[in-house]
């Protein structure tokens, strides 16, 4: 029988990844990429990328991930299997986007990520990712 999902063809992942960078203008010859499943795999994938990154680069060993209360339940689960430290803030109550004041305050030496959806999970609001 076939695959549900067929693995990609390396071209067309290549191809695909060097297409999305040219369009959010990050086309240089560093841009990487994946394509996955679904959104939990991209989530787990993008927790992995950082917690390997900031081990590699900085060395951390005791890694904090920033997520609002509305976070999608995958990076519960990224966090849980990849032994990352979860710290959930809340959301402003009249925006419902993420507190920003708290994202300040839970700010530490250990963060790797600030995780956030747009749109969030519950309530389909964008947080402000750039002010993030």
């Amino acid at each position: 029988p076939a695959p549900i999902h067929p693995p990609p063809q390396p071209q067309f992942e290549a191809e695909t990844v060097k297409w999305v960078a040219n369009m959010m203008r990050g086309g240089d010859e560093g841009v990487c990429g994946a394509l996955t499943s679904g959104g939990t795999e991209s989530i787990v994938l993008a927790a992995k990328s950082h917690r390997d990154k900031f081990r590699t680069e900085y060395n951390i060993t005791q890694p904090e991930i920033i997520a609002c209360t509305t976070a999608h339940a995958a990076i519960d689960k990224a966090c849980d299997l990849m032994g990352i430290k979860l710290i959930k803030v809340p959301m402003d109550p009249v925006t419902c986007m993420i507190d920003m004041n708290a994202v300040t305050r839970a700010l530490s030496a250990d963060t790797i990520m600030i995780y956030s959806s747009a749109p969030n999970f519950p309530n389909g609001i964008i947080d402000p990712i750039a002010e993030l």
